[in-house]
């Protein structure tokens, strides 16, 4: 009896053994699909072909943000273009916002100052100041950023502008953030480096579905065509994402991951306020298409299933099948660090190298934390 037993304890062991090693390879390929093919495509498009110039509209969303408008006006008359204008919509701003953008528009004819003042119907975010900076653009192509943010190189306009073919209404460009040594700041830029993996990937795979409001490109015609944001006015977030997946079609777009036309943002320096800001960012999730919800869920969750089960292959004593996946896992993670390092390089990044291994773990874990504090707390999500 005791051998019998024995030997159905084996079996039973293998037999789990087996199928959470089919499992493991189920989830290692959809790893794989990310990772070998739509991740590659975010920099496998890293060079632009300098166009016809033609004027730009720069348009820059600020609130309580006098500081941060100090450093990026500066940086934005020293653009190496023809002809442009920047209008800085000032958004309800209680600091010296005004003062400083009087300061510099008396230096200089390209700047011009939009105050925007409360209303009775108010709209949560940017979309407000974001409109009626549109609404008074002089120029056809409206280039987007942020009053924190400050543009890699003097050429940010041009190479943005470039991509913007005759055919071409919308060019979605990378927004990154300075590096700093310390944990939060390294998490900060890993989880922008991933989404933007993702996103310019996806875009040049022809799946375009989001961009971000630190580095955009669009034809003012194409907002107008698609009545703006009016479709999702209610959503503190989404003047990006919501946006390009209403405007955007598979051949109107395109990309741009280049050192020099790259944005560079100072990254939250507290763990609070960098999850109240992912937060409203996750806000937009739900009016995203299921499918796209599905395709978009499928890396962080088979990521999660991955490491469950090849613990559990190492619970269960499985050596060989145990081994097996370690042999995968380490193999995909070589595979992820080259992406990191060669999309660090291409936008002029700080390499991020074995961290990676730390973050993949963490990241999942994070997001799902971030998830529940959004379902069940309910937190302040406005954008400043």
């Amino acid at each position: 009896m005791m051998i019998l037993s024995l030997a159905i304890g084996c079996f039973v062991v293998d037999g789990w053994s087996f199928w959470l090693s089919v499992l493991f390879l189920i989830f290692f390929i959809v790893q794989l699909i990310f990772y070998g093919f739509i991740y590659r495509k975010a920099y496998a498009v890293d060079t632009v072909t300098i166009a016809e110039q033609h004027p730009v509209s720069v348009i820059v969303a600020a609130r309580n943000d006098a500081p941060g408008l100090k450093k990026l006006l500066p940086e934005l008359l020293r653009q190496q273009y023809g002809c442009f204008e920047i209008i800085v919509a000032d958004d309800r701003s209680v600091d010296d916002t005004r003062e400083v953008v009087t300061t510099f528009i008396g230096k200089s004819d390209k700047i011009r100052y939009l105050k925007v003042d409360p209303c009775v119907d108010e709209i949560p975010g940017k979309k407000l100041a974001l409109s009626k900076a549109i609404r008074q653009a002089k120029y056809e192509l409206l280039l987007f950023t942020d009053a924190d943010c400050v543009p890699s190189s003097s050429n940010w306009i041009l190479l943005m502008a470039s991509a913007c073919k005759p055919n071409t209404d919308l060019v979605l460009g990378y927004g990154a953030y300075v590096a700093e040594k310390n944990w939060l700041n390294t998490l900060i830029r890993y989880d922008t480096q991933l989404i933007a993996l993702q996103y310019l990937g996806m875009a040049n795979a022809h799946m375009p579905y989001m961009g971000v409001g630190r580095n955009l490109l669009y034809r003012k015609s194409l907002w107008q065509s698609t009545n703006g944001f009016t479709q999702h006015s209610s959503v503190a977030s989404g003047d990006d994402d919501l946006f390009v997946q209403q405007a955007v079609q598979k051949r109107n777009h395109a990309t741009v991951l280049h050192r020099d036309a790259t944005t560079f943002s100072v990254a939250k320096s507290e763990f609070s306020l960098w999850r109240n800001q992912k937060i409203r960012h996750l806000t937009t999730a739900p009016h995203y298409k299921l499918g796209l919800q599905i395709l978009l869920i499928a890396e962080p969750l088979s990521r999660m299933v991955l490491y469950i089960i090849l613990i559990l292959l190492f619970v269960f004593s499985a050596k060989y099948f145990a081994l097996a996946a370690l042999l995968l896992y380490l193999m995909l993670m070589v595979l992820k660090v080259h992406r990191f390092d060669r999309f660090a390089k291409t936008a002029g990044e700080q390499n991020l190298s074995i961290k990676i291994f730390c973050f993949d773990v963490i990241l999942p874990l994070v997001y799902s934390y971030f998830w529940m504090i959004k379902k069940f707390c309910r937190p302040n999500i406005q954008w400043k």
